[in-house]
Protein backbone atom coordinates (compact mmCIF):
# COMPACT_ATOMS: atom_id res chain seq x y z
CA UNK A 1 0.00 0.00 0.00
CA UNK A 2 1.46 3.26 -1.07
CA UNK A 3 -1.21 5.49 0.48
CA UNK A 4 -2.13 4.26 3.96
CA UNK A 5 -3.70 7.57 4.98
CA UNK A 6 -6.20 7.47 2.12
CA UNK A 7 -7.03 3.85 2.96
CA UNK A 8 -7.53 4.73 6.62
CA UNK A 9 -9.74 7.69 5.70
CA UNK A 10 -11.84 5.47 3.42
CA UNK A 11 -12.26 2.89 6.20
CA UNK A 12 -13.36 5.61 8.64
CA UNK A 13 -15.88 7.06 6.14
CA UNK A 14 -17.39 3.65 5.36
CA UNK A 15 -17.61 2.87 9.09
CA UNK A 16 -19.39 6.16 9.82
CA UNK A 17 -21.90 5.59 7.00
CA UNK A 18 -22.60 2.07 8.34
CA UNK A 19 -23.05 3.48 11.84
CA UNK A 20 -25.54 6.12 10.66
CA UNK A 21 -27.57 3.53 8.72
CA UNK A 22 -27.74 1.10 11.65
CA UNK A 23 -28.38 3.75 14.34
CA UNK A 24 -31.58 3.02 16.30
CA UNK A 25 -34.39 5.55 16.73
CA UNK A 26 -33.39 7.74 19.67
CA UNK A 27 -35.49 10.49 21.26
CA UNK A 28 -33.59 13.61 22.35
CA UNK A 29 -35.04 15.94 24.98
CA UNK A 30 -32.85 18.87 26.04
CA UNK A 31 -34.19 21.67 28.26
CA UNK A 32 -31.43 24.07 29.29
CA UNK A 33 -32.65 27.55 30.11
CA UNK A 34 -34.17 29.08 26.98
CA UNK A 35 -32.92 26.18 24.83
CA UNK A 36 -35.57 23.50 24.36
CA UNK A 37 -34.93 20.65 21.94
CA UNK A 38 -37.40 17.80 21.55
CA UNK A 39 -36.62 15.69 18.52
CA UNK A 40 -36.01 12.13 17.41
CA UNK A 41 -32.96 10.84 15.58
CA UNK A 42 -33.85 7.94 13.31
CA UNK A 43 -32.43 5.99 10.40
CA UNK A 44 -31.74 7.92 7.18
CA UNK A 45 -34.11 8.07 4.22
CA UNK A 46 -33.30 8.67 0.56
CA UNK A 47 -35.70 10.56 -1.72
CA UNK A 48 -34.08 11.70 -4.99
CA UNK A 49 -35.39 12.48 -8.46
CA UNK A 50 -32.89 12.10 -11.33
CA UNK A 51 -34.01 12.51 -14.96
CA UNK A 52 -37.70 12.12 -13.98
CA UNK A 53 -36.91 8.87 -12.13
CA UNK A 54 -37.78 8.99 -8.44
CA UNK A 55 -35.67 6.91 -6.08
CA UNK A 56 -37.03 6.32 -2.59
CA UNK A 57 -35.25 4.17 -0.04
CA UNK A 58 -35.73 3.75 3.67
CA UNK A 59 -32.59 2.51 5.39
CA UNK A 60 -34.42 0.95 8.33
CA UNK A 61 -32.54 -2.16 9.45
CA UNK A 62 -34.42 -5.42 9.05
CA UNK A 63 -34.53 -7.39 12.29
CA UNK A 64 -33.90 -11.12 12.22
CA UNK A 65 -35.85 -13.68 14.23
CA UNK A 66 -33.46 -13.39 17.15
CA UNK A 67 -34.15 -9.63 17.51
CA UNK A 68 -37.87 -9.76 16.68
CA UNK A 69 -38.61 -12.11 19.55
CA UNK A 70 -37.08 -15.32 18.39
CA UNK A 71 -38.63 -18.65 17.62
CA UNK A 72 -39.70 -21.44 19.91
CA UNK A 73 -38.88 -24.97 18.79
CA UNK A 74 -39.44 -28.10 20.82
CA UNK A 75 -37.87 -31.36 19.68
CA UNK A 76 -39.21 -34.64 21.04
Amino acid sequence: MKRPRITLLLIIIVSLVALVISWPTTPININVGPLKLNTTISHPRLDVTIFNVRIQRDFEPKLGLDLQGGIDLTLK
